[in-house]
């Protein structure tokens, strides 16, 4: 993973990324019968919920670097599901999103994310999709917790969900400095996804759902994407678990110390996250 910028460009990514799914859904629609059998196979299709600056990108990339596996770059994926899901139709919208992140090298975000497998935006047999977009995903099902039962319903391919956390005072401050908005703006954001979170996760079944930390994949990266390719039942090659490996910062970025925060914000973060159950090892000094 190598930086591009400190500078965000959402705007530009957003608007990009919505014209290329309206042409893409197009494009499905036309020839839907010759499309869709390219997704016969498709066992998983994983969407990721959780916080903005979280790590999404880092996870969805090393995913995509998987032979058997695409993953589209903040896709939303659910805005593209009905009352009656085309799983087919979302399996090729991200195999588009995933094949032109690929070519170029996974950069829109401030970083690159490329991994040199030679699998990003390629399949050797695919039977596994996911879409990296976690917040919106997270405030779709938590405004519409009957989507959720929508989802489960699909058996083919099995909708999974992957959740990730970071420690939130660094989502805090990065997402601040990114969003150019207070600290205050921020935390009340975070902990309305906390909420939201905590309540899809309540709703789903064990085998539909994982928790990752961010920092994991510094301090224990060969058995966390190990955890991660089981719960995907996807194999674990270790010549492509050492090239992702290699992409991932030897420690971790600790955004928080580069904002100041005042005693009576850090006590409110430490204390009200103190109710959801995967934010219970997280401290501002940690």
């Amino acid at each position: 993973m190598t930086a591009k910028t400190d500078l965000d460009n959402d705007v530009w990514l957003w608007f990009s990324v919505r014209w290329q799914r309206f042409v893409d859904q197009t494009r499905f629609s036309l020839q839907k019968e010759r499309i869709a059998t390219e997704f016969e196979q498709l066992k998983t299709c994983a969407l990721f919920i959780g916080y903005p600056r979280s790590g999404h990108s880092i996870y969805g990339s090393i995913l995509d670097a998987h032979p058997d596996m695409l993953v589209a770059h903040r896709l939303d994926a659910l805005a593209c599901v009905g009352k009656k899901p085309d799983m087919k139709k979302l399996g090729y919208l991200i195999k588009r999103n995933s094949e032109r992140f690929a070519q170029n090298s996974r950069m829109l975000t401030g970083y690159a994310y490329d991994i040199d497998t030679g699998w990003q935006g390629k399949h050797r047999n695919l039977v596994a999709v996911a879409d990296q977009e976690g917040k919106r995903t997270t405030l779709k099902l938590g405004e519409n917790p009957e989507l959720i039962e929508t989802l489960l319903g699909q058996d083919k391919p099995m909708v999974k969900f992957i959740h990730i956390t970071r420690n939130p005072f660094d989502n805090i401050a990065t997402w601040s400095r990114r969003m150019g908005r207070s600290l205050e703006y921020t935390t009340d954001k975070f902990l309305e996804l906390c909420r939201y979170n905590k309540e899809i996760i309540s709703r789903l079944p064990e085998n539909r759902v994982v928790t990752l930390r961010h920092e994991d994949l510094i301090d224990d990266f060969d058995n966390t994407v190990g955890t991660l390719l089981d719960y995907l039942e996807l194999e674990k090659d270790p010549h492509i678990i050492a090239k992702c490996r290699e992409s991932v910062y030897s420690s971790p970025n600790q955004s928080r110390n580069k904002v100041n925060w005042s005693p009576d914000l850090v006590h409110r973060v430490e204390t009200e996250i103190q109710v959801f159950d995967f934010m219970l090892h997280y401290h501002f000094g940690n």
